[in-house]
């Protein structure tokens, strides 16, 4: 995923030697990572709907697509290569690049369902280290941009080939049959916000680390968080709509499903009916509005470091002085990318063992948004190179978070498809804020439109902060909300 994920910002590393060589402007260049995002939810959705994700190795496909990206993301190197033919590369970049998280999550969880959390966070920690990869390329090259691209993308092909041909398990296998009384007792399943979920809590963990279902998800964290907690390791789904039936009534002790059939798969009417669950169910909607928050400031404050990093360090230099202020304006970048992927799973940790998942968020949003409202005004190289190094520390680590936290308050028969709407919605938030952020900076400067992503904190903080003093968050973190 670290490899792979070389490709995803690699317009943004080499857009001073881009539009030098192309005559596109920095704020196209900038744009064109709005492709990659658009191209990364069309290739979500094609996994969910498709149900490829399923029906090949795990193996395979990660191996597949992460040559493909690989092999597009070369393409820029065509001689001749125009605007749009970057704009398509960048979208089948996307597309490639849903093959590689969503699986290599599902990979890894299969790999080690003793220390999921932790997981997730080491795997966000490799997504942003990845990203910004071709910033340190940038920084060893120079202004030379085409051994960027050339290195991500034999990076990316590379990676694809060695998990192919290593391969690993696919799947966890399901399961043990249980009694029947046992798998659909009221105890053995509770849902979020009932007294019974802090008692289940620790049997949860022992019941959760030998099993877990994957939904074909149409996100990178919904493919790897859709696994039963909570001690529903054991549950069978009932036919029919699971929501219509009420625990401890006789029909919930009448399922038609045999004992040991084989787990139903997640439904399309449950993955249509994932936007309406995750907005009626209370404690799942603060959390999702906490994410929303989160992504708002996330890709754009990515996108925005390199360029603010060349305007106030470049700006006016020529010859062998800018040549050298570009580099350290790249590794500066990669440095605030490896401090997210550092403090990922440090935050998971700390989630996990202390302050939960609510207060956890709402400090490092306090923290990113308080730096969103000063970064983009000093002038200063030493003061905006560790205001960036700040920012990139502490805006990534409760993403994972955000997620694991709307796992596991999502009802059961609903938390793939949550997981997958959330996620998906995300993305596209995104997608939204990088093209504002650019147009706001080329009208205002870089102080009022970085400042700006600082509401997206804000809001976030309050719904973390709401959600914290409900009971169902007790369900988070083994009871620390």
């Amino acid at each position: 995923m670290l490899l792979a994920f070389s490709t995803w910002f690699l317009t943004n590393a080499v857009a001073p030697g881009l539009e030098a060589a192309t005559g596109v402007s920095q704020a196209v260049i900038v744009q064109l990572t709005n492709g990659v995002q658009g191209g990364f939810i069309l290739g979500t959705v094609g996994l969910a709907t498709t149900g490829l994700a399923d029906l090949l190795p795990a193996q395979l496909v990660f191996g597949a697509s992460a040559v493909a990206a690989g092999a597009v993301n070369a393409c820029l190197l065509f001689p001749g290569v125009t605007v749009w033919s970057m704009a398509a590369i960048r979208v089948l970049t996307g597309i490639s690049l849903a093959g590689v998280y969503p699986i290599g999550m599902k990979m890894l969880f299969s790999s080690v369902p003793s220390a999921r959390g932790l997981a997730l966070g080491v795997a966000v920690g490799a997504l942003a280290l990845g990203s910004g990869l071709p910033h340190l390329f940038a920084a060893s090259f120079a202004a030379a941009w085409q051994p960027v691209v050339a290195t991500s993308s034999a990076l990316s092909a590379c990676a694809g080939i060695a998990v192919a041909l290593v391969g690993g398990r696919d799947e966890v296998a399901a399961p043990a049959a249980v009694p029947t009384s046992a798998a659909l007792s009221p105890a053995s399943a509770p849902l979020p916000g009932e007294a019974a979920v802090a008692a289940a809590a620790p049997a949860a963990t022992a019941a959760d680390a030998d099993s877990v279902r994957l939904d074909v998800a149409a996100s990178p964290m919904a493919a790897s968080l859709a696994s039963p907690t909570a001690g529903q390791a054991g549950q069978r789904r009932v036919q029919g709509d699971p929501g219509a039936v009420e625990r401890g009534s006789p029909a919930a002790h009448a399922s038609p499903v045999e004992e040991g059939a084989a787990p139903t798969r997640g439904r399309s009417s449950e993955r249509c009916g994932g936007v309406l669950a995750l907005w009626q169910h209370v404690p799942s909607r603060l959390a999702f509005l906490g994410y929303i928050g989160h992504m708002v400031e996330l890709y754009a404050a990515w996108t925005s470091f390199a360029p603010l990093l060349v305007d106030r360090l470049a700006s006016g230099l020529n010859g062998a002085a800018r040549t050298e202020a570009l580099a350290t304006a790249s590794r500066v970048t990669f440095g605030a990318f490896a401090a997210g992927a550092v403090a990922s799973p440090v935050a998971g940790i700390v989630a996990d063992r202390w302050l939960g998942r609510s207060l956890t968020t709402v400090v490092l949003m306090a923290l990113s948004g308080s730096t969103a409202l000063w970064v983009g005004f000093v002038t200063s190289p030493a003061a905006v190179i560790a205001g960036v190094l700040l920012y990139g520390a502490t805006i990534v680590p409760d993403s994972p978070q955000f997620s694991t936290a709307i796992g596991e308050l999502a009802p059961p028969e609903r938390r793939g498809a949550m997981l997958s709407v959330s996620t998906g919605l995300g993305f596209l938030v995104t997608m939204i804020t990088i093209a504002t952020t650019s147009l706001l900076q080329a009208a205002w400067g870089w102080g009022p439109a970085i400042a700006l992503l600082a509401a997206g904190p804000a809001v976030g903080i309050v719904s973390m902060l709401l959600l914290y003093v409900r009971p169902e968050a007790q369900a988070m973190a083994g009871g620390r909300r």
